[in-house]
């Protein structure tokens, strides 16, 4: 990491050292417009995984909804699995060819703003559910 650091502060051209590279990126075209998606993208899908988070957790502790412990074992299963497998399953079930689509004979296009949303709340969401049922099991149930 000191290596790439070190690196990033050396300019090709001149040999010198300072932040030329740092100032030549924020003025690239573009830059400050994929930092402002990935704004957008990252408040939304947090709002979007704590809402459903705080549903499944709720639902999970304290109702008595029917499957708990197969909804409590499928919404796990991500945390094992690489998210490689995430990514291809998404594209295989909501893909251009997807089984989604050809089903329902639509072309889905999950190549954008809806499709990364939709990964990083199904990537995100096992992990909230088990902080968010772990914080009500430890809260005072009176309250809730």
């Amino acid at each position: 990491m000191l290596s790439i650091l070190w690196h990033s502060l050396l300019d090709d051209r001149s040999g010198t050292f300072g932040v030329s590279n740092y100032l030549a990126l924020m003025n690239a075209p573009g830059v400050w417009r994929a930092m402002w998606n990935s704004l957008v993208l990252g408040v939304v899908t947090t709002l979007v995984t704590l809402a459903l988070g705080f549903v499944v957790a709720y639902g999970l502790k304290c109702t008595a909804m029917p499957a708990k412990h197969f909804i409590s074992f499928a919404t796990s299963l991500p945390v094992l699995a690489p998210s490689l497998v995430l990514g291809l399953g998404l594209i295989f079930l909501l893909g251009r060819n997807g089984i989604v689509g050809n089903l329902l004979g639509v072309r889905l296009n999950i190549y954008g703003f809806w499709g990364l949303l939709i990964a990083n709340v199904l990537y995100a969401l096992p992990q909230a559910i088990l902080i968010i049922r772990v914080t009500l099991r430890q809260s005072d149930t009176r309250q809730i």
